[in-house]
């Protein structure tokens, strides 16, 4: 935050107000917003120039197999270069990795029907929105990681004892993953916008339009959910522990948000956070 745009606090603090805000982050950009355009749009023409590639490929392929005629479908001609089977993946154009998440995007709209398929600029921001959501916040998380097992040298033991194989897995990578998590979450808040009158128990309602946020430092924090929740303890989460020390409710624990717009890459995040430590 102390390299953030102004822009930024005050999305947070009048989200109603959100597209007025944005129309001035954009007319009138501070140093930061700047740079921040100015990365958004090299990302753009990187990502444009992989899509073209990606096209390019597939046509000259679809050509030499006689497959190209009457058709402009790039997407359609770019899996032709998926390798005999189909649904394989390669490298083209000297920059798509093969199996990269772009490639499975643009792989992911052949046979798709045109309406349904994501465009051009609905693939690139969900690049975009991976790079932002899935480096940082795992660094932040190794980070905490780390100082939780400098500060508990017991459980940095009995992990490296796991990794060697010498000990079982008491403390496993994905419950030192949790654990982090609950005490540091990467995003302390969540915010979304009701689309109906929504309920909240005790006579309380929020109307339709409204803004809810969902704190969840505090709430992975309480003691009402989590008992000693100051002390780091990844043993809680084994299942011979019997939810006995947390959580309470099911939903208390969530790092990653709950319900349908939860975060896709949870499990790939825990993976990568808990094979961190192991390396580390």
């Amino acid at each position: 935050m102390d390299h953030a745009t102004r822009y930024l606090p005050l999305q947070l603090i009048f989200p109603a107000c959100r597209p007025a805000i944005r129309w001035l982050a954009q007319h009138f950009p501070d140093p930061p917003q700047t740079a921040n355009m100015a990365a958004r749009a090299a990302v753009n023409a990187a990502s444009r120039q992989l899509m073209e590639a990606w096209r390019r490929e597939g046509k000259a392929e679809a050509r030499g197999r006689g497959a190209g005629a009457g058709t402009d479908d790039g997407d359609k001609l770019a899996s032709v270069a998926g390798g005999k089977g189909g649904g394989g993946f390669r490298a083209v154009g000297g920059g798509l990795s093969s199996s990269s998440f772009m490639a499975a995007m643009m792989e992911g709209r052949r046979g798709a029907a045109r309406e349904e398929r994501m465009s051009d600029v609905e693939v690139i921001a969900q690049g975009f929105t991976f790079m932002l959501a899935g480096f940082e916040t795992t660094a932040n998380t190794l980070a905490a990681a780390a100082f939780l097992l400098a500060t508990h040298p017991q459980a940095a033991e009995r992990l490296a004892a796991e990794a060697v194989g010498v000990a079982g897995r008491e403390l496993s990578q994905e419950l030192l993953a949790e654990e982090t998590l609950r005490m540091y979450p990467p995003l302390p808040f969540l915010m979304r916008e009701a689309r109906e009158e929504v309920d909240l128990g005790g006579g309380r309602t929020a109307p339709k339009g409204s803004f809810l946020v969902l704190h969840v430092h505090a709430m992975q924090s309480s003691e009402s959910q989590f008992p000693h929740s100051e002390r780091f303890m990844p043993e809680r989460w084994l299942p011979e522990s019997g939810g006995a020390l947390g959580p309470a409710d099911p939903h208390a624990y969530a790092p990653f948000g709950v319900g349908a717009r939860m975060c896709v890459g949870y499990k790939l995040a825990n993976m990568v956070s808990g094979r961190g430590c192991v390396c580390a």
